[in-house]
């Protein structure tokens, strides 16, 4: 099951506990089924700097997620201009 990358320890506590978690990185660790190469996709698009962290088109580069990308563009939606 997912889970959101950045939670509080109670619905009532702070939103400041919330931002603070953010401001700070502090992620929960990543399950151990999700693929290295998951984990560290996820990893850089959570970076605190915006500046550190991938756009898309070096996303859509990742081998995994290139690979989806042609599978769809071959299996599912061959005439499909916008790939």
């Amino acid at each position: 099951m997912l889970r959101r990358p950045f939670e509080v320890e109670s619905p009532n506590s702070p939103i400041s506990e919330l931002f603070d978690k953010i401001k700070f990185g502090e992620i929960y660790p990543l399950r151990e089924d999700i693929s290295e190469d998951v984990k560290n996709l996820l990893r850089a698009m959570l970076q605190k700097d915006p500046n550190k962290r991938p756009d898309i088109a070096e996303v859509s580069y990742t081998p995994f997620i290139f690979k989806a990308i042609e599978r769809y563009h071959r299996e599912v939606a061959p005439d499909d201009s916008f790939i």
